[in-house]
């Protein structure tokens, strides 16, 4: 019997992203742990998923009856746009602005955040993924601009 309908949907929910990963990761080569393929790491993760789904799931069984909370579409919609809004401006507009408004935007999410607090993260996680990913890693990335 289900006590848990939170954890039986998040549950749900991972068995199915991890199955789908699983699904479309079907014709990649897996390789050896020492030799890895192109399909090692999405299909560990996407299995990884669904354990962690059928655990979530599992676990919905016991413990006590909780009813499921209301939906906060502000934090879904606005995460959903933050990720939109990083593929949306990094080809167009570079990899640090698509970083400062992907983490701007995502900062809207919650009630509690402040412009002088996440305007300068923003700012400062652009420089730290510029300097990791693009002068560290050699990632071929526009910085500013059009790749």
């Amino acid at each position: 019997m289900v006590r848990n309908g939170q954890d039986l949907g998040s549950g749900l929910l991972f068995i199915a992203i991890g199955g789908v990963g699983l699904w479309w990761g079907r014709e990649y080569e897996l390789g050896t742990t020492a030799n890895m393929g192109p399909g090692f790491v999405p299909m560990a993760l996407s299995g990884i998923l669904v354990l962690m789904g059928l655990a979530i799931g599992l676990r919905a069984c016991r413990g006590a009856n909780t009813a499921i909370d209301r939906v906060h579409w502000r934090p879904v919609l606005l995460l959903t746009l933050a990720m939109l809004a990083f593929a949306g401006l990094i080809r167009t507009a570079g990899f640090a602005p698509a970083i400062v408004a992907t983490v701007i935007v995502a900062a809207l999410a919650s009630r509690e955040s402040r412009a002088r607090e996440f305007v300068p993260l923003s700012i400062g996680l652009a420089v730290v993924c510029v300097l990791v990913f693009v002068v560290a890693l050699r990632q071929p990335v526009a910085i500013f601009g059009a790749s």
